[in-house]
This record gives structure tokens, C-alpha cells and sequence, in this order.
């Protein structure tokens, strides 16, 4: 993370203490705060990784949805299940906007 953005010195705490937080930048770049150990261990074998959401905007949770739209599955033995959205923030020079 530190080598792709740079993060405000008045958000530092918010990032560091950030559980299940997507923030994003004002150039359109992103970075979700991972703290599962499993999640972190599959991610460190990549630079960058792209995902998007298993559920259509606005919609429950649809397995059949999400394999369909999908180009790679990866599971574990967590399953697919519906949880509570994550919180976006997008991150300015001098601000914080919560999107979500």
C-alpha cells in the first residue's frame, strides 16, 4: 500500500484502525484494509488484485448471480454467504467523505 498512495497525515489512525474499509483516492485508486490472516496470506502472492462485488447494486446476495458474472472463483472452507456491506470512504487532501 505505501508504495501505490500516500495517505494524509489526518487519516492515518482512521487507515490504520480501519476493519473491513474500502478507501479511495481522489485519482480513482483504492485500497481495502484486510486484517484475516487467510485473506492476507492468498493477497501477499500478488501486487495488485481486482475484485468486485457477488451481488448485483442494491441487490441480496445470489450465488447463482455471482458464478455467472465471474470470471475466477476462489473459495475456502468460509463459504459465500451474505454479511453487512463494508464502509467506502474517499480520502481528499485536506478530507474524509464516508460514501458508504
Amino acid at each position: 500500500m505505501r508504495e501505490c498512495v500516500r495517505i494524509p497525515s489526518y487519516a492515518k489512525n482512521t487507515v490504520r484502525r480501519a476493519k473491513n474499509t474500502t478507501f479511495i483516492y481522489g485519482n480513482n485508486q483504492a485500497f481495502r484494509v484486510i486484517k484475516d490472516k487467510m485473506h492476507i496470506k492468498f493477497v501477499q502472492k500478488f501486487y495488485k488484485i481486482f475484485s468486485s462485488s457477488a451481488n448485483a447494486t442494491g441487490e441480496h446476495f445470489c450465488m447463482d448471480w455471482a458464478l455467472e458474472n465471474s470470471d475466477v472463483w476462489i473459495c475456502d472452507s468460509r463459504k459465500f454467504e451474505e454479511k453487512k456491506a463494508s464502509r467506502i470512504y474517499k480520502i481528499f487532501r485536506k478530507k474524509m467523505k464516508k460514501i458508504r
